[in-house]
């Protein structure tokens, strides 16, 4: 019994690997597109900056666009298998989706959120790691969405779910413009301009909350569109919206920082330490929200 016990589990674990490995060399190739796209896409040398000048801003930007890119792809990877050859062409035309989302993601934070200044010349010439982190939130909030919006299917049809992976992330995009309007009025200081003077801690902050907030609405995307669907996903973003500054104006006062005015602290201070503390008070919120809701 023993032996045909083990017999089994070889077998099984040997078409699990061989079911596993296209999608994982799938994966990789995915990433090697992602980067000659970023190098095409940005207006300095990736691999110079990152291990000649040793720029710390440009590392912390692209290492939040390939996580929100396998981000993304999880949602491939981790829906019900409908044979590999169609898991293959989802791995390769999603990952293709969203490598482009983010770029077009970056274009638009450079535009309406971060606008006034060039994200490259912040990043390339200021070493400006607030802005990099601002993107890292970005990246990941949109990794979260196309995730959401893909992962699931158990249908062979592609068509529907490219549609609604390009619907969700078009009003995650539209979300998270807006959520940059409504972080300056939760604030106390004006973020975007501490951002643009090189404050780390400012660009963290932001950054975190944002990546919530992609946390909250990548839940609410799905592969449905009714307007059910898209109501509850507009009702989901109040509610996380509302959800997020309650966590700084009681989760990170009394639990986290308490004793402590963290708006000072970010602004007048720079300390990192009270954005980082901010980070994990608006992922704790955004996690517990989803996964208890």
């Amino acid at each position: 019994m023993q032996d045909l016990s083990f017999a089994a589990f070889f077998e099984q674990f040997i078409s699990a690997i061989g079911k596993g490995l296209p999608l994982f060399m799938g994966t990789l190739i995915l990433l090697w597109m992602a980067r000659l796209i970023r190098e095409q896409t940005t207006q300095y040398n990736e691999n110079e900056q990152l291990f000649v000048a040793d720029n710390h801003a440009v590392g912390i930007a692209a290492a939040g666009y390939y996580i929100g890119i396998l981000i993304a792809l999880t949602g491939v990877l981790a829906g019900p298998s409908l044979g590999w050859k169609i898991d293959m062409r989802d791995c390769a035309v999603y990952g293709i989706v969203a490598i482009l989302f983010q770029n077009i993601a970056r274009w638009s934070t450079d535009k309406f959120i971060l606008r006034g200044f060039n994200i490259d010349d912040e990043l390339v010439r200021d070493k400006n790691k607030g802005t990099a982190w601002t993107l890292f939130g970005i990246y990941f909030a949109t990794g979260m969405v196309v995730r959401g919006s893909i992962m699931g299917g158990t249908t062979s049809e592609i068509v529907p779910g490219l549609v609604s992976a390009l619907v969700y992330f078009v009003l995650s995009q539209l979300v998270l413009i807006f959520s940059s309007y409504f972080y300056r009025f939760i604030t106390d200081y004006d973020f975007h301009k501490e951002i643009e003077d090189d404050n780390v801690a400012a660009g963290l902050a932001f950054g975190g909350f944002v990546s919530a907030l992609g946390v909250i609405i990548g839940h609410a995307s799905g592969d449905s569109l009714t307007l059910f669907d898209i109501a509850m996903f507009f009702s989901w973003t109040v509610i996380g919206l509302l959800f997020l500054w309650g966590t700084e104006m009681i989760v990170v006062k009394y639990i986290l920082v308490p004793g402590h005015n963290v708006s000072k602290e970010i602004q007048a201070d720079r300390n990192e330490n009270a954005a980082w503390m901010l980070v994990v008070g608006y992922q704790a919120v955004a996690w517990v929200f989803v996964l208890a809701v």
